[in-house]
């Protein structure tokens, strides 16, 4: 029972784990402040279950002079107080008051300028911040809130009313919960039997048994949970309380629900720990927490991800981590895999679970061991994020981009990223076309991106010939129609071109012909401008030559017409660094 390991069984294979094993951490920390020690604690995925590992044994000791804490206060709605049915002397939150203040809070917002709006305003800058800073909601508001909404109220208070009555018996009752976890399988049979016998000698009035709400089981849903399917009733399932405790506690510290914008849909992110130390995680989520908006479905969710990563590196950057516990240097991934998502659809008088996914974090360099390494991922991260920003969901080729996008994050497949620059490629020209902003990817981090995916293509990145080819793609097409804007343009734009060679790029001869035909419509134009101009043109371009193309078809025979043709494509319409991002220049 006294040990350095716990574990929590993956039983439900759902976020629900997940959020079990943080909150059996959470418990076992403020037992061990609770003594005035210092102990480690880290959340590991050891496969069948979570590891929750200390850097020295939990003492007797600690566990038996440890007195009553909470962790979770009561929610307190007007009703309940007016009808005084909130427990003498527990922790409470007057849930119409805090929903009062954030009305205040956003409303003081709509009236600032948007400068001090943005996120690093401070009062210091704009006094008038300060007012309205005071009215902002606390950090578990979006918990209570969706707890409240989703009807899970009854159940979430009555698991914090039942932890508040065992006060009198709080560490005997502690050891049950270090009963239940000290070995893989937990031993869940065992420790209820035990605590019925607790809650007898007790008079505890709380059952053994607690609703097991879709707020922290997604995969629970009333009717349909029933050891022998043979019949559907109108109730839900329910599990051992202790353990539903357990992950009430992890959302408040590995949870972030959101609300949809635009909608009362619901989505509910949960962190995926790899092996990180709990006070590092207590860190970034705390700011991960402030800095995840809501926003539209899909974007939301990559958002989330580059959100994350960029706190991540930040704090890690800024020494705000402790670096003797990250061995693995900054790069987030070797700690947190990324992101359960759950997506609950408003169906009227409640929400349903539609939609369970998992959402990688973003490991686009191979490793981040000095701040130079960690400012490159950053630039990254801001790039990605500008371009994802530029889409709206609500139109049908932004939404289709969106999606693409999404599954390249949660399955790292360079095959959806390739089809997202593809698709990119029209999006990107009709824009331009229409004189809007929009932004580009640039050479250089696509290069760093591929190579950290997949170093098997580095003779492609470092084939003259490739990179000739490439340049002539974004000399046809992006850079002339941003001269077309300022009325500098020279050269011919070659509109649907990226279109034109993903679609021949299914077989490796259609492939070459077309690239052949469009190198010499290339070389023809640059003799002809040359011809126009008497030999002084405005902006002249490079001829692609033989050994350009004989390159291009030794990459083709190597690597497949289809990799080459999506690396073109990628590559042709990205901007060269050097290049401003509304760049006319041809």
């Amino acid at each position: 029972m006294y040990q350095e390991t716990y574990y929590i069984d993956k039983s439900s294979q759902t976020f629900a784990d997940v959020l079990a094993a943080y909150g059996l951490a959470i418990l076992l920390n403020r037992v061990i402040q609770e003594a005035d020690q210092e102990v480690d604690i880290r959340i590991r995925d050891d496969g069948s279950y979570y590891a929750i590992v200390l850097d020295k044994p939990l003492e007797a000791a600690w566990v038996e002079q440890c007195r009553y804490f909470g962790e979770a206060p009561f929610i307190a709605t007007a009703k309940m107080l007016k009808a005084g049915q909130v427990p003498e002397g527990i922790w409470l939150v007057d849930y119409e008051a805090e929903r009062e203040s954030n009305n205040l809070y956003y409303e003081g917002l709509k009236q600032l300028p948007a400068e001090a709006r943005r996120p690093g305003a401070s009062a210091d800058q704009y006094p008038e911040l300060a007012a309205v800073q005071a009215h902002k909601p606390r950090p578990d508001w979006a918990i209570l809130a969706q707890v409240n909404q989703m009807s899970a109220i009854s159940a979430y208070n009555g698991m914090v009313m039942a932890w508040y009555e065992s006060k009198d018996c709080f560490a005997e009752q502690f050891k049950l919960i270090l009963k239940m976890c000290a070995t893989a399988p937990n031993d869940l049979e065992g420790t209820v039997a035990d605590w019925k016998k607790l809650a007898k000698r007790h008079d505890l009035s709380a059952k053994a048994e607690a609703a097991a709400t879709q707020v922290f089981n997604p995969a629970n849903g009333k009717g349909a949970n029933r050891a022998k399917a043979d019949s559907l009733t109108i109730g839900g399932q329910k599990n051992f309380w202790l353990m539903e405790y357990l992950k009430l506690i992890g959302m408040r510290f590995a949870g972030l629900p959101r609300v949809v914008s635009g909608a009362k849909d619901r989505k509910t992110y949960i962190l995926l720990p790899v092996n990180i130390e709990l006070s590092t995680s207590n860190k970034v989520f705390q700011a991960f927490n402030d800095g995840l908006w809501a926003s539209s479905a899909i974007k939301m969710d990559i958002l989330a991800a580059f959100r994350y990563a960029q706190i991540f590196l930040r704090q890690w950057s800024a020494g705000q981590l402790d670096h003797r516990k990250l061995r693995q240097g900054g790069q987030p991934g070797n700690y947190v895999q990324g992101l359960a998502v759950t997506f609950y659809k408003d169906m009227g008088s409640a929400h349903a679970v539609l939609n369970q996914s998992t959402l990688g974090l973003p490991r686009w360099v191979d490793k981040v061991e000095t701040k130079d390494e960690a400012h490159q991922f950053l630039e990254m991260l801001a790039e990605h994020e500008r371009v994802i920003n530029g889409l709206d969901e609500k139109r049908g080729l932004e939404y289709d981009l969106l999606r693409t996008y999404r599954d390249f994050l949660s399955d790292r497949d360079m095959r959806h990223f390739f089809a997202f620059t593809a698709a990119y490629s029209s999006h990107l020209t009709h824009k331009i076309e229409n004189k809007a902003y929009v932004s580009q990817f640039t050479t250089t981090h696509l290069e760093v991106l591929i190579m950290s995916q997949d170093k098997s293509l580095k003779p492609i990145l470092a084939s003259e010939g490739f990179q000739n080819v490439a340049n002539a793609i974004r000399q046809s097409t992006v850079n002339p129609q941003r001269a077309k804007i300022s009325g500098n343009r020279v050269y011919d734009i070659r509109y649907g071109l990226g279109n034109d060679l993903k679609r021949k790029a299914n077989y490796n001869n259609e492939f070459i012909q077309a690239l052949t035909d469009f190198m010499h419509s290339y070389n023809q134009e640059n003799v002809q401008i040359e011809e126009s101009y008497k030999g002084h043109p405005p902006f002249r371009r490079k001829q692609l030559t033989t050994t350009d193309i004989a390159e291009i078809i030794d990459l083709v025979d190597e690597y497949g017409a289809k990799t080459i043709g999506n690396m073109l494509v990628a590559f042709g319409y990205a901007r060269v660094p050097r290049e401003a991002d509304d760049s006319a220049t041809e």
